[in-house]
């Protein structure tokens, strides 16, 4: 779980030598926002970034599958294009 990340809008007066906070800006992953409105929907987020890792794992294995298909068919003498 990451943790949330803030940024500090600091202010420093001239005849201080003190910074002060003038603005505080809470940036959050979005599972920790999900989460917040909805207390079991890490649950989701999660499925569908395993379903975005399947989508491209398939992916990468269809290009696999391409070069080795026009790999094997240059080596038997044939001109043939992967489609």
């Amino acid at each position: 779980m990451e943790n949330p990340v803030t940024v500090l809008h600091l202010t420093q007066p001239l005849s201080d030598n003190k910074y002060y906070i003038c603005k505080q800006e809470d940036h959050y992953q979005l599972n920790e926002l999900v989460k917040f409105f909805w207390p079991f929907g890490n649950i989701m987020v999660t499925l569908f970034q395993l379903d975005l890792l399947v989508d491209k794992l398939k992916f990468l294995k269809d290009d696999v599958e391409k070069v080795h298909a026009y790999k094997e068919s240059t080596r038997k003498g044939f001109n043939a294009c992967p489609v």
